[in-house]
């Protein structure tokens, strides 16, 4: 069975999916087949290590090795282990092709992900973040937080370049 628990914003296409019930979560759900959707904001700061100047645009790009931010017609390629952190702490959120302010309300911490765990979306609106290495108590107190809310990214810390700390926050 496919459930999807969804976001109040508009209708945005936040939520979590699972594979299983929803009833009787804690029994039925594990985590390697849940996953968590989220918003990214359109504005990311990059806190890069040793010193380097942080950069501003969008996340363009995303994976185990690299991330791409884009602004005002250039992109820039930075290998993973050059970054400290991403911050979306500011920006605006696309709902049904329209650029919003956005808020968030509280914080969620999704601690020793590894690296491969966020998906950026195509467009770069979304994200996807595996839920596969939470302990079950985790998860199970993730997926009651979340339901029926939407969230989105509001920083990533890279512990190394194999693993992450991401902070979520519910949109108002």
């Amino acid at each position: 069975m496919r459930a999807i628990l969804r976001g109040s914003v508009l209708a945005l296409l936040l939520g979590v999916v699972s594979e299983g019930r929803l009833a009787g979560l804690p029994s039925s759900v594990h985590s390697q087949q849940v996953t968590l959707d989220v918003a990214v904001l359109d504005k990311a700061t990059v806190v890069r290590r040793q010193g380097k100047p942080s950069l501003t645009g969008q996340l363009t790009a995303f994976n185990q090795a690299n991330l791409t931010l884009s602004a005002m017609g250039h992109s820039e390629k930075i290998p993973l282990t050059q970054v400290q952190s991403i911050d979306f702490e500011e920006g605006d959120i696309w709902i049904e092709g329209q650029r919003l302010p956005v808020r968030f309300r509280g914080s969620n911490i999704l601690q020793d992900l590894p690296t491969k765990a966020f998906k950026l979306g195509n467009p770069p609106k979304k994200a996807t973040i595996a839920l596969a290495t939470m302990s079950s108590q985790g998860l199970e107190r993730l997926l009651k937080d979340t339901q029926n809310k939407s969230y989105g990214v509001k920083k990533i810390l890279l512990d190394s370049s194999e693993k992450m700390t991401i902070y979520i926050g519910e949109i108002e």
